[in-house]
């Protein structure tokens, strides 16, 4: 991690592994090769190839996203594909509500569900 020439507060991260513990018990894994930290906005852009993978079977893959660690939440405005327990999925973005488990999809999704997952 080093400071950008530029900006005094911003921090750049090379490799990021991040593994979170939710208040509830719950986890969430995060991997990116690069990232630009904004502490006085708790706000860590991530880039390269992005995977998000949670306890819950979830897994989401991104070529880009933006965090906001303060709110527990995340988006991205590239496609992105992922899977999980009810089956898998592409689309144009994606929005995640860490806190509250929530993932939306948008922009031309396309999902195959697993029949058996969503009985």
């Amino acid at each position: 991690a080093y400071h950008d020439a530029g900006n005094d507060e911003t921090v750049i991260l090379d490799t990021i592994s991040a593994d979170i513990k939710m208040k509830n018990g719950s986890w969430v894994a995060l991997d990116a090769p690069v990232g630009t930290f904004h502490p006085e906005t708790e706000i860590l852009d991530l880039s390269g190839q992005v995977n998000v993978f949670s306890d819950s079977g979830m897994e989401v893959h991104a070529p880009e996203m933006r965090l906001n660690l303060a709110e527990g939440k995340g988006s991205s405005d590239a496609a992105v594909h992922g899977q999980g327990p009810f089956g898998k999925f592409r689309a144009g973005g994606v929005d995640v509500d860490v806190k509250n488990e929530n993932v939306t999809l948008r922009d031309g999704v396309k999902m195959t569900v697993y029949p058996r997952a969503v009985d």
